[in-house]
C-alpha cells in the first residue's frame, strides 16, 4: 500500500492547485491504469539525490525529417524546448548529427511552472509520417523524506552500442547518456560473501594469498506497467549505476551507491504489471586483504 493512501484515507482527492499547499502526494505511484511517476524537486544547493531528472532520446532517418520537443502541465503545453532553460537540451550530436536529446531538469521545470502532472512530447515527422510521443505522466513535487519514502532511484550511464537498440550510445556525451528512473520498492539487505584465495605452504599450512568481501544487495520492485518495466531492463545495460533508497525503515542509508547487476532473481508476471527481484553488487570493492 502507498504512503498517499495511508495518509489520506476516506478523505477525497485534492486538486493540483491544493498540492502545492501541502505536503501529500494525491497520485500513488502504483496507479497502473494511469502510471504517474513521482519527479521530486529541490533547490540548487541541495543534493543531487534530492533532484530528479528524466532523458528522452529520438532520432532522425533522413536530414529532412522534423523533432519539435515540448513540455505539457495537465494537458496543456507550456514550453517548447530549444535551449538548456528547462534541462539541457540537444539539438544534435556531434557523433550522431540525427539524434535529438533533451534531460528534462523537474528543479527547474516546477519553478518555472509550479508544482503538478507533466508530460514530455515530441511532434515527430519521420519520412514524412506524423510520428507523435507522449512520454509517462511525472508527479513534479518538492522532496521530502516522506514523500520519497519506499520509493527507489536507479540511475545509469551508457557508452557503446546495444545491438537491440535504435540508438548508439558510443562517443554520444561524455560521460554516457544519462537515464533516471524512480520505483516504488526497497534496496537493501546486505549480504556479505567471503571470497578465499589460499594457498598450501611447505610447512602444510593453509595461507591466506588473498581474501576479500564482496556484499550484495537486493532490489525489491513491486508491479510496474509496460512502459516502465521496459526501462528497467534496458537501463541494466550500462556503463555506470547508481542506486539512491529512500524507505524510511530501511536499516542503511544508501545514496547514489555504485552498483553492478548480478543476476535477475526473481520476475513475476501479473496482468497488472511485472514485479522483480534483482541482485546488485558493489562495482568498487576494496575490502581486501593481501598478504604479499
Amino acid at each position: 500500500m502507498s504512503i498517499s493512501i495511508k495518509i489520506l484515507g476516506s478523505e477525497p482527492l485534492a486538486s493540483v492547485k491544493e498540492v502545492e499547499q501541502i505536503d501529500f502526494c494525491f497520485c500513488s505511484i502504483d496507479c497502473f491504469d494511469n502510471y504517474v511517476e513521482k519527479a521530486f524537486t529541490a533547490s540548487a544547493s541541495d543534493a543531487d539525490w534530492q533532484k530528479d531528472k528524466a532523458s528522452f532520446l529520438f532520432r532522425k532517418i533522413i536530414n529532412t525529417d522534423t523533432i519539435a520537443v515540448s513540455i505539457y502541465k495537465s494537458g496543456a503545453k507550456v514550453a517548447d524546448i530549444s535551449d538548456d532553460t528547462y534541462g539541457t537540451y540537444y539539438s544534435s550530436f556531434t557523433a550522431q548529427p540525427f539524434y535529438t536529446g533533451f534531460i528534462a531538469d523537474w528543479s527547474l521545470i516546477r519553478s518555472a511552472f509550479g508544482t503538478g502532472y507533466y508530460t514530455i512530447r515530441a511532434e515527430r515527422t519521420i519520412l514524412g509520417q506524423s510520428k507523435p510521443f507522449t512520454s509517462r505522466t511525472y508527479f513534479v513535487l518538492p522532496y521530502s523524506d516522506r514523500q520519497a519514502n519506499e520509493t527507489v532511484r536507479i540511475e545509469t550511464y551508457t557508452e557503446g552500442n546495444i545491438l537491440s537498440s535504435e540508438f548508439d550510445y558510443q562517443d554520444l556525451i561524455a560521460g554516457g547518456w544519462y537515464q533516471s528512473i524512480r520505483i516504488s520498492g526497497r534496496f537493501g539487505n546486505v549480504t556479505p560473501t567471503l571470497l578465499e584465495d589460499r594457498i598450501l605452504n611447505a610447512d602444510r599450512q593453509v595461507v591466506s594469498v588473498q581474501d576479500s568481501i564482496e556484499n550484495e544487495y537486493t532490489l525489491f520492485i513491486r508491479y510496474l506497467p509496460e512502459s516502465a518495466k521496459k526501462q528497467l531492463v534496458n537501463q541494466q545495460l550500462n556503463t555506470s549505476a547508481f542506486i539512491t533508497d529512500y524507505n524510511l525503515l530501511n536499516d542503511e542509508v544508501i545514496r547514489q551507491l555504485p552498483v553492478i547487476l548480478s543476476s535477475f532473481e526473481e520476475v513475476k508476471h501479473q496482468q497488472r504489471g511485472t514485479a522483480y527481484t534483482l541482485k546488485f553488487k558493489d562495482r568498487f570493492n576494496n575490502t581486501i586483504l593481501r598478504t604479499y
